[in-house]
């Protein structure tokens, strides 16, 4: 009886270390499918941090230990982006964001408690997944501001190059046109079009 007792207990203790097992791997899984959709669309061209933003709180959203419950936000320049379920609480991890003159922060929590784990309600490899997320945000934000300056100040110098009551023209080595301003174009009465490729001499005759 005693070794009946002792191979059903046994096995009871396989069964659940098995069932622990599982679950780590379930979550191991979701964490790293978390990490490969964003970096998937992190990497996007043309999306805006609106729409970033919002893509990442989903799937935060969802790669927690208790998605059902889980609500995320993005606070950046006093502006906030947030999951529709947002409402905030003590079960929460907050994570810093700086990035190119930006401040804020990315938070995670659950709306209502849950057992403990290594910090607080929280795995020990969800909070390096929230970490590294706010990281990658931070150079994407950082990246995303400045190549909005770039364009803006790019598209500032077009308009003043193309608006110049001067007579302007952009020539490559061999002295012949890449571009010209509307008042050169007028003057020599062409098009951009026409007069790529000619000598600026021979444009202005």
């Amino acid at each position: 009886v005693c070794n009946v007792h002792r191979y059903v207990t046994h096995r009871k203790m396989n069964e659940k270390d098995l069932e622990r097992k599982s679950h780590d791997l379930g979550e191991r899984i979701k964490e790293l499918n978390c990490l490969h959709s964003f970096s998937k669309f992190i990497e996007k061209q043309g999306i805006s941090l609106k729409e970033m933003f919002g893509q990442t709180l989903e799937v935060l959203q969802q790669s927690m230990q208790y998605p059902d419950v889980t609500y995320a936000r993005i606070h950046l320049d006093g502006e906030d982006f947030r999951t529709d379920n947002y409402s905030e609480t003590r079960w929460n991890l907050k994570s810093d964001l700086k990035a190119n003159g930006s401040t804020g922060f990315l938070e995670v929590g659950y709306l209502e408690e849950k057992p403990l784990h290594y910090k607080g309600c929280f795995l020990h490899e969800e909070i390096l997944m929230i970490e590294e997320v706010a990281d990658t945000l931070e150079r994407s934000i950082e990246r995303k501001k400045n190549k909005d300056v770039l364009e803006r100040n790019e598209a500032e110098l077009n308009a003043i190059y193309e608006n110049a009551p001067l007579l302007m023209l952009l020539v490559d080595q061999e002295r012949r046109v890449v571009k010209l301003n509307s008042h050169a174009a007028k003057l020599g009465e062409t098009t951009q079009d026409r007069a790529m490729g000619f000598r600026g001499g021979e444009v202005l005759r």
